[in-house]
This record gives C-alpha cells, sequence and structure tokens, in this order.
C-alpha cells in the first residue's frame, strides 16, 4: 500500500503505519521496519488535505483487510484499528488549526509592527501641525488638523492593542510587569494631551478629580495603557455635548483606585462586563457603542497581571463608570 502513496508521501505513510500497526494489535498487516526514525507526528509536514488523503488511501486498506478476513476476531481488530484513524485525523485536524492560528497571530503580529512606525510619524507631524509648532493655521486647517491627528491616534492605540493580543493569547508570552516611583499626575497629563483633540474633536468634555496625588509605585507604561484605553473608548461612546470624567482616589488597603465615568445612556454593562472577563485568544468582537472592544480586553488582562481588578458598572442617574484598583501605593 505505501508503494501505492506518492513518493513524497511515503515517510509520513510509514509512520502512520507504524503507529497504527506497531502496537500490540494481533493483526499485523504491513512491514513497518522501515519507517523514518523521528518524535515528529506523522502528520507535520503535511497541509491538512494530503494528510487526510492518506488516512483515506489507509482505511479503504483496512476495510479491504477486514472484509478479507472475514471472522469475528479480525472485524474486531480492524474497527480498532478504524477508531485510532479516527483519533489521528482528529489530532491532525487540531494541529492544523494550531498551525492556521499562530500563522495568522504572527500576520497580525507583523503587520502591527509594520503600521506602528509610520503612523507614530504621522501623529507626530499632525501634533507639530496642530500645535502650530510649524506655522500659524486658519480656523479651517486647525479642524482639519484635530481630525488627522485624532484619527491617528486611534490607529495607533488600535495597532499596539492588535500587538498585544497577538502576544497574549494562551500559552504565549506573559505581561511583565514592572516597578518604580512615578508621578501620577505626569502620568495622566501626558494621556489627557494625547486624547484632547479627540474631546475637542467630538464635543465631549473631559472632567480630571485628583483624590490621590504625588509619586506613586508601581508600573507607569501599564497604568498609561490602561487609562489611554479606557478614556479613549468613553470619549469616542459618549454623544456629542456629553462628559467623561476620570477620578483618582487611594483605597482603604493603599491602592490607586481610578474611576473613569461617562454619562451615556443604553450602554449594555453586561457585555462590557463579559469582554472585560474573557482570558482565551477568543476575539472580544463589537459592543454596540464601545467599539474598541479588544482595548478593553487588553486592559483587563494588564490590570489582572498588575494584581489589581477591574469592573464595570451603572452609574446612579445614568451611564457607566469603569472602576479600576491597582497596587500602586502612595509613596
Amino acid at each position: 500500500m505505501l508503494e501505492s502513496l506518492p513518493e513524497r508521501f511515503r515517510d509520513a505513510g510509514a509512520l502512520l503505519a507504524r503507529d497504527l500497526f506497531g502496537s500490540p494489535s494481533r493483526v499485523r498487516v504491513l512491514d513497518v521496519d522501515e519507517a523514518p526514525e523521528g518524535d515528529k507526528p506523522w502528520y507535520a509536514e503535511l497541509e491538512l488535505e494530503e494528510a487526510w488523503a492518506i488516512a483515506q488511501a489507509f482505511r479503504r486498506a483496512i476495510q479491504e483487510m477486514g472484509v478479507a478476513a472475514g471472522n469475528e476476531q479480525a472485524s474486531t481488530d480492524f474497527s480498532d484499528l478504524n477508531a485510532a484513524l479516527d483519533r489521528t485525523l482528529l489530532d491532525t485536524a487540531l494541529a492544523s488549526l494550531h498551525r492556521t492560528s499562530d500563522a495568522h497571530r504572527r500576520m497580525v503580529q507583523d503587520v502591527s509592527h509594520d503600521l506602528r512606525s509610520p503612523l507614530n510619524s504621522i501623529l507626530f507631524l499632525a501634533d507639530a501641525l496642530r500645535s502650530e509648532r510649524s506655522g500659524s493655521l486658519t480656523t479651517a486647517q486647525s479642524h482639519q488638523m484635530s481630525v488627522l491627528y485624532t484619527a491617528a491616534v486611534t490607529l495607533v492605540r488600535m495597532a499596539n492593542d492588535l500587538i498585544d493580543f497577538s502576544r497574549l493569547g494562551v500559552g504565549r508570552e506573559r505581561i511583565t510587569v514592572s516597578a518604580a516611583s512615578f508621578s501620577l499626575e505626569t502620568v495622566v497629563a501626558d494621556v489627557t494631551n494625547l486624547v484632547g483633540p479627540l474631546s475637542t474633536h467630538r464635543r465631549v468634555e473631559l472632567e480630571t478629580v485628583f483624590a490621590a496625588e504625588g509619586l506613586r509605585h508601581g508600573d507607569q507604561r501599564l497604568l498609561s495603557r490602561v487609562l489611554l484605553n479606557l478614556v479613549s473608548n468613553a470619549l469616542e461612546a459618549v454623544d456629542s455635548g456629553g462628559t467623561v470624567t476620570l477620578e483618582f482616589s487611594d483605597t482603604d488597603e493603599g491602592d490607586l483606585r481610578i474611576e473613569v465615568g461617562d454619562d451615556r445612556y443604553g450602554t449594555d454593562v453586561e457585555a462590557l462586563r463579559r469582554l472585560l472577563s474573557i482570558t482565551d485568544d477568543r476575539w472580544p468582537g463589537e459592543t454596540r457603542g464601545w467599539t474598541r472592544g479588544l482595548g478593553l480586553t487588553i486592559s483587563a488582562r494588564f490590570v489582572q497581571a498588575a494584581g489589581g481588578r477591574i469592573d464595570v458598572l451603572s452609574r446612579s442617574g445614568g451611564g457607566t463608570v469603569f472602576v479600576v484598583e491597582l497596587p500602586f501605593p502612595c509613596l
């Protein structure tokens, strides 16, 4: 039977034969002494369609041998072989699925990396023009540059989210959390300056309230990413004329408490909570009014990696609030 296979498939066929017939089974119908050595499964170098074709050739041979044997014991043995073939086909399909998933993940990560550099250049130049560091702008030009800057911020954030999401699937990289002293006010100012044009463009007021100030001890980069995602999402979800509030306080345990609230009505809080609870590499999808479900999922993973917690609640009087608590104590 192996001779009936195309030459490039014979090594794989010999390995499959060894798996099927080189066991304690009483049925031995092939000489598998020539099967190649190695720890790789027989389907490791094959596409799914190729592995399926080889397996079907074995299945036809097993059926023919079962008919030829014509006794009850042989029938049982051949039935066991068919069951073993079914199991190895399932393994083949799962391995092919994993290879495809890994290839897609690498492609997303590579493309996102390639996109991020030119997008950062666009963001830098748009900010320089918007701030009139390169000369005065007319009112119309100023508005156009704000739109361009806002779009660049959104695209950079999406590229960062895609990179993180591709890295942080099950069994892949863990989030590295560092700890150092940083100024809370400086981190918040950097984030609000970055999203300021988005707030202006959408005519949404952004209010910041500090009940906790000064130096903190924790991961500044992680905090910046979480704040950028939550505040940007809120600004994009709220209707024109609405308000987004960003409040900082200390918990009784000394942790940093952050509340990002909005006054949008009709938000599905339970759907948002499901986005925060995703822990595998499923695509989180969209939630009405919150098109950055991916950013919410990644923010939740950052918070959890830092030993904190995140939740979303309905606000009294309407709207929603994301509550984040991080073990970033005041110094």
